[in-house]
């Protein structure tokens, strides 16, 4: 599978993650943040097929802090990109 596919497939898959995630805390948390949704993401990641994208295990504490920091930066500079495709290349390209 080539590097913009694989991008293409786990950014499809981080806006599955991010749908899901929007109604656990709705209808889990009652409409509050998840102060621990980038644990939440991990799992749901990992659950639903990333390690077959990447073709390899991916360690979650690894994980976790890759999506903590993506969305920091996305926070911090303007990007032309979505949040789930700025973190797919983040994710291709750090958990080979």
């Amino acid at each position: 599978m080539q590097k913009n596919e694989r991008e293409k497939l786990v950014s499809d898959l981080l806006a599955q993650t991010d749908s899901a995630h929007h109604t656990f805390e709705r209808k889990v948390l009652n409409g509050e943040r998840d102060e621990q949704w980038s644990d939440w993401y991990t799992d749901y990641l990992i659950g639903h097929g990333l390690d077959n994208l990447l073709g390899n295990e991916v360690a979650s504490d690894l994980l976790s802090r890759l999506l903590l920091e993506s969305a920091e930066e996305t926070r911090r500079n303007r990007t032309k990109t979505t949040w789930a495709q700025f973190t797919a290349r983040k994710i291709v390209k750090h958990l080979p």
